[in-house]
């Protein structure tokens, strides 16, 4: 158990297991990496925190009628599906070995939920999620054409003029989550009206959820 921002158990593989998520993260990494959209931000190369709170300055610059809606999953972690994130998977990785092995690796750990969950501490996690969250970068993209739009983790921003039509992203997307993803929104996202002046840190504590600024 780590306690930084929130108590959370970390899994960790032993060493053994750790060459081989090394092995399957590598080898998933260039096949899925492609597929993301660009302003997804964590456990990528040439990426990262800092690099992210910069985009998120550039989306916010000029927009003095912006309002801003950030979220993240609640205990996202733990409820990754087993069988979809499998699926997920397996639309691009077709050798019969790596299958069973990412089998393995994902059967391998369960939260409290019988097949759900997958450990913080493993690499293979980081690809994991993103794999996993890219069904709803794309459906935000894709389907809702959502212009402003950046993710970290489980966290994200959404960035509209018009309040009204971000609380009906708001519904949609959490909707989608629920459904099509078997996660939920944490209760506790917030809608922001933007204001000139927020600094670097600010803008680092709406992307990581740690709000200093009125909600709406």
């Amino acid at each position: 158990m780590v306690t930084d921002s929130k108590k959370r158990k970390i899994a960790v593989a032993n060493i053994k297991d750790r060459i081989i998520h090394r092995l399957i993260y590598e080898h998933l990494v260039p096949i899925f990496d492609k597929t993301f959209i660009f302003d997804v931000w964590s456990c990528r190369k040439n990426k990262g925190l800092t690099m992210a709170i910069e985009r998120t300055q550039k989306l916010f610059r000029g927009q003095k009628n912006f309002y801003c809606w950030r979220a993240d999953i609640e205990k996202f972690f733990d409820n990754i599906d087993h069988k979809l994130l499998i699926k997920l998977l397996f639309r691009k990785v077709t050798g019969s070995r790596t299958r069973r092995l990412l089998k393995m690796i994902i059967n391998s750990y369960t939260s409290n939920k019988g097949g759900q969950g997958i450990p913080i501490g493993n690499l293979t996690s980081q690809i994991f999620a993103n794999i996993y969250l890219n069904e709803l970068d794309r459906f935000v993209k894709n389907n809702l054409k959502i212009k402003y739009y950046l993710r970290y983790g489980d966290d994200f921003i959404v960035l509209d003029s018009d309040l009204e039509n971000l609380q009906n992203l708001r519904y949609t997307i959490s909707n989608f989550c629920q459904k099509g993803l078997i996660i939920k929104i944490k209760r506790n996202d917030t809608l922001l009206k933007y204001q000139e002046g927020w600094n670097f840190w600010e803008q680092k504590y709406i992307l990581r959820g740690k709000i200093s600024r009125k909600k709406i």
